[in-house]
């Protein structure tokens, strides 16, 4: 077995040492450029990261985060329960962020950038409580418009004698229900005059 050790030696394996060292460098150029490519992909691409957090300087969670780029793409993520968020992978320039949470009134900022090292310029934005608006209407319904103008129209005579119940002097008369309309014409009817 030593003999045919030393004949590999002395005669094939000076050619196999030059072959893997051969491959080896091949290999370490293979990653050298897969890495140089990746890197080179990381410096086209930033991110854009921040916390939401109400006047109070509580965090927010669950708060809606949306960058939009100029040309329109979206993406979208929600803060975490420190209120923190970071979207990754976008293009180099300048994104509209707005901030949605519910009972919060939106928030956003405008030309924001999304740069290679997000950590150095983290965006802080702070919530207000939304107002809310309350609208009370104060008025009758329709039913009792309508029976007020038909109790107005029951008294109506022309020189205190004759009837003129189906005449209305509203400029908007609210519709009669099927109902006053049989009890009008029954006045009309039965009228002692």
């Amino acid at each position: 077995m030593n003999q045919l050790r030393g004949r590999f030696a002395g005669h094939g394996g000076a050619g196999i040492q030059p072959a893997a060292a051969f491959f080896r460098r091949l290999f370490a150029l293979v990653v050298l450029l897969a890495s140089a490519g990746q890197w080179a992909v990381a410096q086209d691409t930033g991110a854009i990261q921040g916390t939401v957090t109400d006047s109070s300087g509580a965090p927010i969670f669950g708060a809606v985060v949306a960058v939009e780029s100029a040309d329109g793409n979206r993406s979208m993520t929600v803060t975490d329960i420190e209120g923190a968020f970071k979207i990754r992978s976008l293009p180099l320039g300048n994104y509209r962020v707005k901030i949605s949470a519910a009972g919060f009134s939106d928030w956003t900022a405008e030309n924001v950038p999304a740069p290679v090292n997000p950590e150095s310029s983290p965006l802080k934005a702070v919530l207000q409580v939304a107002t809310e608006v309350t609208t009370v209407t104060v008025g009758l319904s329709e039913q009792e418009v309508a029976a007020e103008q038909l109790h107005q129209e029951l008294k109506q005579r022309v020189l205190g004698i004759i009837p003129n119940f189906y005449v209305s002097y509203e400029s908007h008369p609210a519709p009669l229900s099927a109902k006053q309309k049989f009890h009008l014409g029954l006045r009309t009817l039965f009228d002692p005059t």
